[in-house]
């Protein structure tokens, strides 16, 4: 049990490979300037305040007097509004409404992608990233999608060319330094990864003394990119081993930030460090206290409790983990656990299975117990759920000793 919650613990910090360098939507397309400035519809409000930005965007649609071109920018900066406060079905309706009278706009399309990627619809998530970069493939913006697209496939090198190539193009990006950076930390390359994260707090630092930039994460919360920077470079600072600078980037991160998104960072930063368990809760359920729906708090307070073995109270942890986020693979791999702890099978194998089921990466983790237990013996991972790997996941799950 204590292996995987130190597993678990590392891979929270680094985040699922299909979201982590894909959902920050800081693009900026030239189309909307013009036509929507003076109404108050723009994409500079919909970076930290996109409700703001709706009532606008829906009042300057209802003229019948704007050129199509007009009418694909208030499309546009309304869908992005929506897509920034999980309105997915409406931002969809208004992305394809602005790509009807724009379709070569790469901008609607990469923004497009991310709600595609965002809903699990990974082929028409692809098509609108290739498509963005056959229509121009020097737009800084569209490489960092295509490193991110190639990222998501499991090609890092390549990923790591096309954000190279972003970072080379003007402007300078911060979004893009933060996704090369996030490769360079898949590949321990920690010296590369601490110059990336270096650049992308300090562009971010720069353009919030003027205009604060937005980042959506996994779960569809606008953060504060600059409090994002500051605890990313963090976790690479840690890695590192340089762990004074690291719990200064957390500090300085939780100072700045109003939401329960630094304190997750910062107690997750705690859970690693000797005698330091009871700082990490007191940061978790402050953290939970801000945001009572912050599902990856649950999740990190449920692998703390575990290990002070308090086992009912980190079932209750990963329950509200999966109600925030029912698609949470970590999250129903653990509570799945809590299960066998006390002795409910069906409810450990139903919720195993539904992991391996949403998040590729659970069953490579849970198949090194099985092999040693002799539950299955192929070495290789298994690209289906057969029968017989469903009774090896049962199997498994009843006998105490295949951990």
């Amino acid at each position: 049990m204590l292996n995987h919650v130190r597993h678990l613990r590392k891979a929270r910090a680094l985040g699922p490979l299909s979201t982590i360098a894909a959902l920050g939507l800081l693009w900026f397309g030239a189309i909307s300037a013009a036509a929507t400035g003076s109404s108050g519809c723009t994409l500079d409000r919909t970076e930290l305040q996109p409700e703001a930005a709706i009532a606008p965007c829906t009042t300057l649609l209802e003229s019948a007097t704007l050129s199509d071109h007009e009418r694909a920018s208030a499309l546009f900066v309304r869908g992005r509004a929506y897509h920034r406060t999980k309105r997915l079905d409406l931002a969809l309706r208004d992305y394809d409404s602005a790509l009807k009278l724009a379709p070569n706009d790469e901008e609607i399309l990469l923004s497009r992608s991310n709600l595609f990627l965002r809903q699990g619809y990974w082929r028409r998530y692809v098509a609108d990233v290739e498509r963005a970069t056959q229509i121009n493939p020097s737009n800084p913006h569209v490489l960092t999608a295509a490193g991110t697209l190639y990222r998501n496939s499991g090609n890092l090198p390549m990923a790591l060319e096309y954000y190279s190539r972003a970072i080379a193009a003007p402007p300078k990006d911060a979004f893009a330094f933060l996704s090369r950076m996030e490769v360079y930390r898949l590949l321990h390359d920690f010296p590369h990864a601490t110059a990336d994260a270096d650049a992308a707090v300090r562009l971010t630092a720069e353009a919030a003394q003027t205009k604060p930039l937005g980042y959506l994460d996994e779960d569809g919360n606008v953060r504060d990119f600059l409090v994002v920077a500051l605890t990313k470079r963090a976790g690479v600072l840690e890695d590192a081993g340089q762990l004074q600078r690291s719990q200064q980037d957390y500090n300085a991160a939780v100072a700045r930030d109003t939401s329960g998104l630094a304190l997750l960072r910062r107690g997750e930063f705690y859970m690693n460090a000797p005698g330091r368990q009871d700082a990490a809760i007191a940061d978790l359920h402050e953290s939970l206290r801000r945001e009572p729906d912050n599902a990856g708090a649950s999740y990190t307070l449920g692998l703390v409790l575990i290990e002070q073995k308090k086992y009912a109270e980190a079932l209750e942890a990963f329950d509200r983990a999966l109600a925030a986020r029912p698609r949470f693979g970590y999250a129903l791999f653990m509570r799945a656990k809590m299960h066998r702890q006390f002795g409910r099978t069906d409810d450990a194998v139903n919720d195993l299975m539904h992991a391996i089921a949403v998040d590729g990466r659970v069953l490579p983790l849970t198949l090194p117990a099985m092999r040693r237990a002799g539950y299955w013996t192929s070495q290789d991972v298994p690209d289906h759920m057969s029968p017989e790997l469903a009774d090896a996941i049962r199997a498994c799950m009843i006998d105490v000793q295949c951990n």
